[in-house]
């Protein structure tokens, strides 16, 4: 990769800038000019390792260990070098040791409640798992789909910005942060459809992602209001009285809306109970995402039951008195 001199010359200013700004404490600041620098220049094995530094004082773990990798990488053979490895072992085995054969085992349980469609039990064990250690980010992105078979995409959405916080390198980040925009899309507050439905046809059946019932609610609308607004030509006929003999018959031709009453009720009605039934259904679905929400505040505890595989761990839901 060719570095531009100017470029090279930015990032030494960027590093040492850093570097001042991690002597005098100010963390968050070093680590945005030691990203920039290496922005800048991915080939000076500094910047990766003063980055490196930062990242795990900062406890990014797999951020820090990218980048320590990143140093050996373009210094293998560096003075600094044995220290890196030290630096990755520790993190490694720190985390390692994070994760217990308990939750271990509690996180293949739920995830075989999550197989058998038991959603509830699923979403007490990740949680559980969450609350004895916040760092396994896999049991947040889990109870994420979870909670999206459960139908509480607001609680999912949580989860899934929890997991993209702790794992910021995260290989499937893009995909994750997509998934969150279609399911802030879909979150639409009841007042929301109800408004959309009224001011367009069907409209309110779009908000709440159901687009062939609110194409069916347009195509009613929309045939009544033709049937309303349909003119005929009709012929009518004046009759004049005369002084004498008889009264004089004059034809003449008018057009008419012979339906304009009738088509345009209709129109009224259904659009109004299209509306009203996107409020209803915005207002089903966020309270399916309460539905069991205590579960979520439940204070599961393990317990052992056997299996044909010898003991294994269950859980057990106690919910909270509030």
């Amino acid at each position: 990769m060719q570095i531009s001199p100017d470029d090279r010359q930015r990032a030494d200013a960027l590093l040492s800038a850093g570097q001042q700004a991690a002597l005098v404490g100010d963390q968050a600041s070093a680590q945005v000019l030691f990203s920039e620098a290496a922005r800048l220049d991915p080939t000076n094995p500094e910047i990766a390792y003063h980055l490196g530094r930062a990242r795990e004082d900062a406890a990014e773990r797999e951020s820090a260990l990218q980048e320590f990798c990143r140093f050996l990488a373009l210094a293998p053979e560096s003075p600094d070098a044995a220290e890196v490895r030290q630096r990755i072992a520790g993190l490694t085995e720190t985390f390692a040791a994070t994760v217990t054969a308990e939750i271990t085992e509690q996180f293949q349980n739920a995830l075989v409640f999550y197989d058998r469609g038991e959603y509830l039990s699923a979403e007490v064990g990740f949680t559980y798992i969450t609350g004895q250690n916040p760092s396994v980010r896999e049991a947040y992105f889990n109870r994420a789909l979870t909670r999206l078979a459960l139908q509480r995409q607001s609680q999912a959405i949580r989860d899934l910005e929890q997991y993209l916080e702790l794992a910021p390198g995260a290989a499937d980040r893009e995909q994750v942060i997509e998934r969150i925009a279609t399911l802030r899309a879909a979150t639409i507050a009841p007042t929301v459809a109800l408004t959309r439905g009224l001011l367009v046809p069907g409209l309110g059946q779009y908000t709440t992602r159901r687009p062939a019932l609110g194409a069916a609610v347009l195509g009613l609308v929309g045939a009544a209001t033709y049937v309303a607004l349909r003119q005929e030509t009709v012929t009518r006929a004046d009759t004049f009285p005369v002084e004498f003999g008889e009264p004089e018959i004059v034809p003449f031709t008018e057009t008419v809306r012979p339906h304009l009453g009738e088509g345009l009720f209709v129109a009224a009605a259904v659009t109004l109970f299209a509306a009203a039934e996107a409020y209803d259904y915005s207002v089903r679905q966020r309270r399916n995402e309460r539905v069991g929400r205590s579960a979520a505040d439940a204070k599961a505890t393990p317990i052992v039951q056997p299996s044909s595989g010898g003991l294994r761990l269950g859980m057990q839901i106690r919910l909270s008195n509030r």
